[in-house]
């Protein structure tokens, strides 16, 4: 559940049934978890500013804070307020990933 302090509260949830609710943007978020381990990646250590801040953190990557998701699809981070914390290693996927993804239909 998002907590109602986040700023990810207004993103759009799909209702999956049986009470269990997925960001819009997470249609296809298997095949980005299972992209984790196979396709190149950065890796990421969080700092406390950015604990919470999926935003700052693709916005420094992507020079775009609206792809917050895709980071957190890779990482499985459900509430990004909740599941992150100072020192935590996050995998950034390469641009040229991004780009091939967002792509597809």
């Amino acid at each position: 559940m998002i907590s109602k302090a986040s700023r990810y509260t207004d993103t759009t949830l799909l209702d999956a049934g049986s009470g269990i609710t997925y960001w819009s943007s997470w249609v296809r978020i298997k095949e980005l978890i299972d992209a984790s381990t196979s396709f190149n990646y950065k890796e990421h250590v969080v700092t406390s500013v950015e604990v919470g801040c999926l935003d700052i953190i693709a916005q420094y990557y992507y020079n775009n804070e609206r792809l917050w998701w895709i980071i957190a699809a890779f990482n499985n981070l459900i509430d990004p307020v909740q599941d992150m914390y100072v020192g935590q290693k996050l995998k950034i996927p390469s641009s040229q990933y991004i780009m091939l993804f967002t792509a597809r239909t």
